[in-house]
């Protein structure tokens, strides 16, 4: 059976319990999880009650919201895996330009929320990457060459210390810890949310350029060209190369194939963007 602690009541869910697999496994399926234990707090109050435990049974804590990015955990043998996905809410400030997430929440549900003020965020280029660790791990996003880096936008963060402390951390208040969340990459607490900046952006020219695969060479050289010939910072691009497994839940037309493509997208007039890219976009043809 799981375990409850003490109210508030948290979820800790051991090996063999209903649930075990599903709780431990991580959106990276290349990553295989076997932690001691899994809790699944919904508050910051739940997420102290956890590292309370944790340090009563002499257990280790890892904090993990999707999983994308699970392998530098390591081995959890004696570790609680702290996953966050019941902290979800997102809420936006459109005067101050601001976003609250808590720790569970993924980018489209910040998306969504701040386009319906005609603002921006940051985000990555996966809709379901969560936002804390994608933010405080650095976060560059197809608007990064204009605004910078998502953790240079960080207004403050919220988190548990290990000696079970819920501490807002920002320019003011707690100004070292801020700095070194903002991707120092050290276990300093277990974060419960954050905010950040948004930008008035409603409309962008945008799309992906499909080359077949073995047009590869030249397609990327035009784009090699591209980038070295000092573009705006309103235009942000990457090429990567694409192969695509041969299963049926990838459509007929690209399924088994591979390709080279370029993503683009650009914050100014269409114009400008169509005099960058078409001579490139020739070099598929």
């Amino acid at each position: 059976m799981s375990a409850a602690l003490a109210a508030p009541v948290t979820t800790i869910i051991m090996p063999g319990d209903p649930g075990w697999d599903d709780a431990r496994r991580a959106w990276n399926l290349a990553v295989d999880q076997h932690p001691a234990a899994v809790a699944l707090p919904a508050s910051p109050a739940e997420v102290a009650d956890v590292i309370r435990f944790a340090r009563d049974y002499g257990l280790r804590i890892a904090a993990q919201g999707t999983g994308h990015n699970a392998a530098p955990l390591g081995p959890l043998a004696d570790t609680i895996l702290v996953r966050t996905g019941a902290m979800r809410r997102v809420t936006v400030d459109p005067d101050a330009r601001i976003a609250r997430a808590q720790a569970g929440a993924v980018w489209l549900e910040v998306v969504e929320a701040a386009a319906e003020h005609g603002l921006a965020a940051l985000a990555g280029s996966s809709p379901d990457v969560g936002v804390v660790g994608y933010t405080l791990g650095g976060g560059l996003s197809f608007l990064g060459r204009k605004y910078g880096l998502a953790a240079s936008q960080v207004h403050a963060v919220e988190l548990v210390t290990a000696d079970g402390r819920l501490v807002r951390a920002d320019r003011e208040h707690e100004p070292d810890l801020f700095w070194a969340l903002r991707g120092g990459g050290g276990s300093f607490g277990i974060v419960t949310a954050i905010e950040f900046g948004l930008f008035p952006v409603r409309h962008v020219y945008a799309g992906i350029l499909w080359y077949p695969i073995e047009r590869g060479s030249e397609v990327v050289q035009a784009w090699r060209e591209l980038t070295q010939a000092g573009p705006p910072d309103e235009l942000t691009t990457i090429a990567r190369f694409l192969q695509f497994p041969p299963i049926p839940e990838i459509p007929a037309a690209v399924r088994g194939r591979s390709f080279v493509v370029v993503e683009v997208i650009h914050l100014g007039d269409p114009g400008q963007a169509d005099k960058l890219l078409c001579p490139r976009a020739a070099a598929g043809q």
